[in-house]
């Protein structure tokens, strides 16, 4: 087989752009292209003196006013008097006391392994939390719970410190 040398050899000729200015869309498309930049120019050529020279602001003369030696009206007395009385007033609101529903508990996990809930245990106390293990069901189950906790506000908050220990799931439950 012979080796050819592609570098060489000459490129075809291409033969479209003869035939694009032959072609009358191509004609038609130049001839509006320069009519428009035509009549643009004209119109530049139009406006060029039309435009009028804004007139120069005058400046006012300043005025002087005399001062005046009267004093202004004094204003009349106020017809409304709950503005005094309002100085005065004193509310009376009665306060309730909320009772609380009793001691709350956190209860985070319940799972089978013993060791799957001390494991759990020790993630809460990295979170500065203190938990327990309790077994329930002849010790088939053990519970991971917090608490007690006086109001359910502080039950939240604990709660919430461990939601951003990446701990979620607890459920806030009336102490048992």
């Amino acid at each position: 087989m012979a080796q050819q040398d592609y570098i060489k050899r000459a490129k075809p000729k291409n033969n479209k752009a003869k035939a694009k200015s032959n072609d009358p869309l191509f004609l038609m498309k130049i001839g509006l292209t320069s009519l428009a930049v035509l009549g643009f120019a004209y119109f530049l050529w139009s406006i060029k003196g039309a435009a009028k020279q804004a007139p120069q602001p005058q400046t006012p003369q300043p005025t002087v006013v005399q001062p005046k030696n009267e004093l202004p009206v004094p204003p009349k007395t106020e017809k409304w008097q709950y503005v005094d009385e309002l100085k005065n007033k004193e509310v009376e609101v009665e306060v309730k006391k909320i009772e609380s529903k009793g001691p709350y508990l956190l209860q985070c996990a319940s799972l089978r392994s013993e060791d799957a809930a001390n494991r759990l245990k020790a993630r809460i106390a990295f979170a500065g939390l203190e938990s327990e293990v309790r077994k329930t069901n002849g010790g088939r189950w053990h519970k991971v719970v917090l608490g007690p906790f006086d109001t359910k506000r502080h039950a939240l908050k604990a709660k919430n410190k461990l939601k951003r220990s990446k701990i979620y799931g607890c459920l806030i439950m009336p102490w048992t």
